[in-house]
């Protein structure tokens, strides 16, 4: 009889986090899986079952960031291994993922047999990535050789000059890839026209952007719009 693999499944929305538990331990009765909704109650879980061997956890888990989270469980369980299921599919959130030193990175519009594939690839000691998490990782572990392939470098440049922009400056720069005009951003926001006008120039200057055209490549390669 195969042993029990226990999981620590961390995600606020509890719905649909007990549900795919229900699921994936009808179809495999050797998996045990503890719930948690919070930073508090997914310490409690893990202090009292020490031996569990992974943990699933959503990025934005309760209006915390759920990575902070990590070193905090595997303080108590210092083994654990943990697999990311988020919606975010973007470079910046999959980047900061990656250097949490998780093990599996799964996104959430992903067909639920790639998570079931996750737990039990890194219950056996593996690491496993979704394709949008692989490519990450891929200019990640080639950043000083990124030269060499000028798309790479770009869209590392890219990440690279996006972490400068200010929230507004991220905000202003999703609606102007979505199409909008700077006077309907403006009303969006409930700014002066003038104030969107200054945001567009900073953004253009420090994604180094010349026409709208570029702001919509630069968004998808980002993986702000689809």
């Amino acid at each position: 009889m195969q042993s029990a693999l226990k999981i620590l499944f961390v995600d606020d929305h509890e719905g649909i986090r007990d549900g795919l538990g229900q699921m994936f331990t009808l179809k495999n009765d050797f998996l045990e899986f503890v719930y948690a909704s919070n930073f508090s109650q997914a310490e409690e879980m893990l202090e009292q079952n020490t031996d569990i061997k992974v943990a699933i956890m959503d990025i934005n888990l309760d209006g915390e960031n759920g990575l902070n989270l990590i070193p905090i469980l595997r303080k108590i369980v210092p083994s654990l291994k943990v697999i990311v299921y988020s919606m975010y599919s973007d470079a910046i959130h999959i980047e900061q993922a990656l250097k949490s030193k998780i093990e599996g990175y799964v996104t959430k519009d992903s067909k639920l047999e790639e998570l079931e594939k996750a737990i039990f690839a890194v219950a056996d000691g593996n690491l496993y990535y979704n394709q949008r998490a692989n490519q990450i990782m891929h200019l990640m572990l080639n950043k000083d050789n990124a030269d060499q392939n000028d798309k790479d470098a770009h869209i590392l440049s890219l990440v690279e000059n996006y972490k400068m922009l200010s929230k507004k400056e991220q905000e202003v720069f999703k609606l102007l890839a979505s199409g909008k005009t700077s006077k309907e951003i403006a009303e969006i926001l409930g700014k002066a026209e003038k104030t969107i006008i200054n945001q567009r120039s900073n953004i253009y200057g420090k994604l180094d952007l010349h026409d709208r055209l570029d702001v919509i490549e630069a968004a998808q390669a980002l993986g702000v719009i689809a």
